[in-house]
């Protein structure tokens, strides 16, 4: 974390550096005693534009998911325990047993470290400036990134209301793949159960930025997933097995997590450079679903590169 405040300093000292240095405009243009223009950097020059183009991802882009393996075993104890009711404790403890000898449980706590299952933040972004004699411009952006949400459903078992997460809809489907599994595997499986893919939704974001001098430029942005209940069940419906019963039913009260983004930009005449960090949070009370019995899952922060182009 200490590395990345160091990157926002320095980002913020390069234009103070670099307006102390600033030649003489009318050095720059006047002509020289042979009769050529003088040098002009141009390139360097920020000129008053209205429109930039951006493109924004995260560097760490890999750093999160849903299964944390440490935690992987009491994740796949506290699925069972919701969605197997049936089970005894002398039977829990089989099972749990009975998933770790087959390497079932290994299966689930490695996916955590499958770089195809993890997407941070990936983001074009449009930038407006309406006056030049203000130093505001709105953007608005669309991108792709994982999200996270919270849902009421029921046990197919007993019909008991219960609430889940993403990581506790995974662990139910990657269960409801292992008993299926053992009923046609009577010794070793030859087929391990799969893991899910993270849910990975387009996402929609609105900000603003502030000009604090001619090459240093702060923004804000507010990032939600269009549509995000009817696009969670979906995923919900899409990554659970046909031929696998499943142990809960269809989603309802869905609540999606949302992105809050601050950064900082130098302007390199038609070019900018930014870093961004990036959090998620829920923007509502989440206590109704964790008393029903959903985890607490670990919020995703990333810290982001932009790059952009000026008109």
């Amino acid at each position: 974390m200490k590395y990345k405040w160091l990157l926002y300093a320095a980002t913020a000292l390069v234009p103070l550096i670099g307006s102390a240095q600033r030649l003489d405009p009318t050095l720059l243009d006047q002509e020289s005693t042979d009769g050529k223009t003088g040098w002009q950097p141009r390139p360097f020059i920020s000129e008053d534009t209205r429109f930039s183009a951006e493109l924004s991802f995260a560097l760490n882009a890999y750093s999160w998911y849903p299964v944390d393996y440490e935690a992987g075993d009491a994740i796949i104890r506290q699925t069972l325990e919701r969605s197997q009711p049936d089970l005894s404790a002398q039977q829990l403890n089989n099972t749990m047993f009975d998933m770790q000898y087959n390497y079932v449980l290994s299966t689930f706590k490695n996916s955590s470290g499958n770089n195809e299952r993890n997407l941070g933040p990936r983001l074009f972004r449009l930038r407006y400036k309406p006056s030049s004699e203000l130093p505001i411009d709105v953007s608005v952006g669309f991108g792709r990134s994982v999200a996270l949400f919270y849902a009421n459903t029921q046990v197919q078992a007993n019909g008991v209301n219960t609430a889940v997460n993403q990581t506790d809809l995974i662990a139910t489907a990657f269960t409801d793949q292992y008993f299926h599994l053992r009923e046609i595997y009577e010794n070793s499986f030859i087929d391990l159960p799969r893991v899910p893919l993270t849910w990975k939704p387009l996402f929609a974001e609105i900000g603003m930025g502030y000009e604090a001098s001619s090459l240093l430029k702060f923004i804000a942005a507010f990032a939600f997933v269009p549509a995000g209940k009817s696009g969670a069940q979906s995923w919900y419906s899409g990554m659970r097995e046909s031929n696998v019963n499943s142990s809960l039913t269809e989603l309802e009260n869905i609540l999606t997590s949302k992105q809050l983004t601050f950064g900082c930009q130098i302007r390199l005449g038609a070019t900018s450079l930014g870093f961004e960090q990036r959090w998620f949070s829920f923007l509502g009370d989440t206590s109704g679903y964790t008393d029903l019995g959903a985890s607490n899952p670990v919020m995703p922060n990333y810290f982001s590169f932009s790059f952009g182009y000026h008109w």
